[in-house]
């Protein structure tokens, strides 16, 4: 539908005002950012200092016990509840195939390439930029600083909805299946349902691994609330991505300045 000439002048207008608008969200963000990874370092050099990547190490754990015993789940957490230990392994059995390349990997991948992927669609997306501050805004979130410094799987979840809306496939969200809606993310591509069966295709070979992971995670004293901290800043994705597209569509509609 063709935008009416009431409503055009006012997107030319508004395309004026961004001389300033673009600067000043752009600023709002280098001190939003600026405040998040001051924030980091305090955090990094305080008491989470010694708990850089224990979460990486943790899946590592998980996924050398897989290759020398077959199952990466503990015995005595298949046999009933337990409480949560160093050892615990909760992950679906698929995701060995994400954490088991890192046993020879240099660690500092597992960091920098969810954040290459989120960075890389960003800049595809071309996000409106009243969005800006608010992809920054994690950083002034302690759950998600946590998160990076412990290299939690929530990095590669949001690398995952990010790839999902760029490319149109299953987000990686299968890592954490407590954030299972964002799996939908991508579902409008035909893509996304081709990526669904090659997941489908390689959960197979872990046969009855399936089973001692529903068990664990009812043994678990986790609930389906476990992830919610992540929605958040997946969200904030979706709004990026949404007012990526939303911007080119109106520009498609506003009439070029006549001479």
């Amino acid at each position: 539908m063709a935008l009416g000439p009431t409503t055009a002048r006012a997107l030319v207008g508004w395309q004026a005002a961004d001389r300033w608008y673009r600067p000043a969200m752009a600023a709002c963000t280098v001190v939003i950012a600026t405040m998040g990874l001051t924030l980091l370092t305090v955090m990094v050099q305080g008491r989470m200092g010694g708990a850089i990547g224990r979460d990486l190490w943790h899946y590592l754990d998980g996924a050398r016990r897989w290759l020398e015993t077959g199952s990466p789940y503990l015995p005595a957490e298949l046999a009933g509840s337990f409480q949560y230990g160093s050892h615990t392994f909760l992950h679906p059995p698929s995701t060995l195939l994400l954490f088991a390349p890192f046993l020879v990997l240099p660690a500092v991948l597992w960091w920098a390439t969810p954040i290459a992927v989120v960075a890389w669609s960003l800049r595809s997306w071309r996000p409106a930029p009243w969005t800006w501050p608010l992809l920054a805004a994690p950083l002034l979130y302690v759950p998600f600083l946590v998160a990076v410094i412990v290299g939690n799987t929530d990095l590669w979840v949001a690398a995952g909805v990010a790839a999902g809306l760029r490319f149109g496939w299953p987000a990686l969200v299968l890592v954490k299946p407590s954030l299972a809606p964002f799996l939908l993310v991508g579902t409008w591509h035909r893509s996304w349902w081709l990526g669904l069966v090659v997941v489908l295709l390689a959960a197979i070979p872990f046969g009855s691994l399936w089973f001692d992971w529903l068990a664990v995670v009812d043994h678990s004293p986790g609930d389906w609330t476990y992830s919610l901290h992540t929605v958040p800043w997946l969200a904030i994705l979706l709004v990026a991505w949404w007012s990526g597209r939303s911007a080119r569509s109106v520009q498609g509609q506003v009439p070029a300045p006549r001479h």
